[in-house]
């Protein structure tokens, strides 16, 4: 999934749009897995997908449907700017895992089970990105 990074929220191009609704590779969840530290575990919930299903579609080259594939695209975009905002993807996904106070004190990773979810994580990792912490 290569993207080129803007000093704004990225959006997913049109050629990822279209990977989505083809479906990606079950490949690419691994990647992000190890990208981010997040436990496949942790990520296929989000997906609600199990690890076991995943690895049986990594072995059968099989695709993510539709859905499985944008919001894994979405949480990519998502923690490629986090990592830039943040420093390192440690301390991002460090942040992920703790109450936010811009987000009423919820933690950001349960509200990642979206799609609308994750653009509410991106508006506050941007609002972070210029000093707005209220």
């Amino acid at each position: 999934m290569a993207t080129s990074v803007s000093s704004t929220v990225e959006y997913a191009s049109l050629a990822q749009i279209q990977s989505a609704q083809q479906g990606i590779p079950a490949d690419e969840f691994f990647a992000v897995a190890k990208q981010t530290g997040i436990s496949q575990e942790k990520l296929a919930a989000l997906l609600e997908i199990s690890p076991r299903t995943l690895h049986r579609y990594q072995r059968e080259a099989r695709n993510l449907n539709a859905k499985e594939s944008e919001l894994l695209i979405k949480l990519s975009l998502l923690l490629k700017r986090g990592e830039i905002i943040f420093g390192s993807t440690d301390a991002f996904t460090a942040w992920l895992f703790e109450p936010a106070y811009g987000l009423d004190r919820q933690v950001p990773f349960e509200l990642l089970y979206t799609s609308e979810g994750v653009n509410v994580v991106a508006d506050e990792v941007e609002r972070i990105a210029f000093g707005d912490l209220a």
